[in-house]
């Protein structure tokens, strides 16, 4: 079972896979509650993701590997090959 942490806590030192190493690492917010006991307890968030390493998405929402092949498509739109073989 993952950890839960309480509702006050944002951010908590966990080892990364990407880093290899203890880094910070964000809380996100969840209403869960626990069996800790016997009893029920509530809890208000799981670890969230790596704070070293930055974002996998841009602003757009788009991986890596999607924003190069879109850069692809719009250099090759600007600029045709200029002595193209008909299809």
């Amino acid at each position: 079972m993952s950890e839960h942490y309480t509702a006050g806590t944002i951010e908590v030192t966990h080892w990364c896979n990407v880093c290899r190493r203890p880094t910070q690492h964000r809380v996100d917010p969840r209403d869960v509650t626990a069996t800790v006991h016997g009893g029920h307890v509530r809890v208000a968030g799981i670890l969230g993701p790596c704070l070293e390493h930055g974002p996998k998405v841009n602003a757009q929402g788009e991986s890596k590997r999607q924003e190069t092949a879109r850069k692809k498509r719009d250099r090759e739109a600007a600029n045709p090959p200029l002595f193209e073989e008909p299809t």
